[in-house]
């Protein structure tokens, strides 16, 4: 839900006791649905969509029964929408139709979980891209292996350190690399729109083996390999990669929610609202009805967004639909109005004076008080350049 209050300096002695208490709301998410969207059968074993239901289960506590996933043969989106995260593997060809739901979904924030084993992956991925437009620009682009060269035994050599999922294992990075190989998937090519440091994680043959991309409001990581052709899924390295993957695709939880007063605030809701809803805005419980407006609501391609230009008072406000919260704001003051810091000796002498210049301007004052000196000038500068021109053409010999 939503918790929200205030955070309160206690027995704080200094010059400016206003900024001693500041509005806060903190949105904490519930646990993670994590949905397989596989074409395998549910009862081959082993099989990609085994190893990967039995790391499900481990990530939950859950028992590794059908709850965890459905098929893309007779694909049910209502199913998968109601889960946080989809994992795709070995979905075969996707017609239009579930293209089109899958990009709808990203577009609202959907996370996804993609594993690239075959070419009607590949097809996916760039029908996908093809349906969300701008919105999702992929670092490569997967082709077909070259004829006589295989995709087996491939090494993890690079990757980025400090992101997710890799920033879990520390140090102990490159002893839980060392291991993998990889087997299966796709060749690579880099493309020329995308950001190249989306690309996670590269193998031997130069190809992706991650990359994780922002879709809408959602994101995309895919992964470059086959589990059954791999040994990825018998290493301890790989329920924790799996783990990691499955939150760095989800919005983002736990996280504070705040803005800066007098500074434009656009949130993007969650759920699937229209502009029909009767969505209201207000000040939460304990704060005051103060500020005027609480912004509007438009209607995007990902959603509702509330859109409110100019905050003019401190506190929590959030939006609800029939009384149920559906988003919280924390309307604050820039930290930087809060950084007291006390002036150094030397600055002022023992009467209180200084040579340096001190002053302020209201911002609300605008801007007639500028100094105007440097336009005179230039006008000056051009008449004397004119007068000048005048001057020889009339004294001419």
């Amino acid at each position: 839900g939503w918790p929200s209050g205030t955070v309160e300096l206690i027995g704080a002695n200094d010059d400016l006791p206003a900024d001693d208490v500041r509005p806060v709301a903190i949105r904490v998410s519930p646990a993670a649905e994590i949905v397989l969207l596989s074409g395998q059968n549910a009862e081959l074993r082993p099989s990609s969509g085994y190893y990967l239901t039995q790391a499900l289960a481990g990530l939950t506590g859950r028992d590794a029964d059908s709850s965890f996933r459905i098929s893309s043969r007779s694909f049910d989106p209502a199913r998968a929408r109601a889960a946080d995260v989809l994992i795709l593997d070995h979905p075969g060809r996707l017609d239009g139709e579930a293209i089109e739901e899958l990009a709808g979904m990203m577009r609202r924030g959907k996370g996804m979980v993609y594993f690239v084993s075959e070419l009607a992956d590949g097809v996916n991925l760039r029908g996908l891209q093809l349906a969300m437009g701008a919105s999702l620009q992929l670092p490569v682009r997967f082709v077909p292996p070259a004829r006589g060269r295989g995709r087996r035994d491939l090494a993890v050599m690079e990757v980025s350190r400090r992101e997710r999922p890799f920033d879990v294992f520390g140090d102990a990075l490159d002893l839980a690399l060392a291991p993998i190989r990889v087997g299966g998937g796709l060749s690579t090519e880099l493309t020329e729109e995308a950001l190249k440091d989306r690309v996670l994680a590269t193998l031997s043959d130069q190809t992706a083996m991650l990359t994780l991309t922002d879709c809408g409001a959602g994101k995309l990581a895919i992964i470059n390999a086959d589990l059954e052709q791999s040994n990825l899924a018998f290493l301890p390295a790989f329920l924790p990669l799996i783990g990691e993957l499955t939150s760095a695709v989800l919005p983002a939880a736990g996280s504070v929610s705040e803005s800066r007063c007098g500074s434009p605030m656009v949130r993007l809701l969650k759920g699937d609202l229209s502009i029909e809803d009767d969505l209201i805005a207000g000040p939460a419980d304990g704060w005051a009805e103060i500020a005027e407006g609480y912004g509007s609501w438009e209607a995007s391609g990902t959603g509702m967004i509330w859109n409110w230009p100019a905050p003019d008072e401190l506190g929590v406000f959030e939006a609800s639909l029939n009384g149920v919260v559906i988003d919280k704001v924390a309307i604050t003051t820039p930290a930087a109005e809060s950084d007291l810091k006390a002036l150094e000796s030397g600055v002022l002498d023992a009467a209180g004076k200084s040579d340096q210049r001190v002053g302020f301007r209201n911002v609300r004052d605008g801007d007639d008080d500028k100094d105007r000196l440097w336009n005179w000038l230039l006008v000056a500068c051009a008449l004397g350049m004119v007068l000048e021109v005048c001057t020889l053409r009339v004294f001419q010999t």
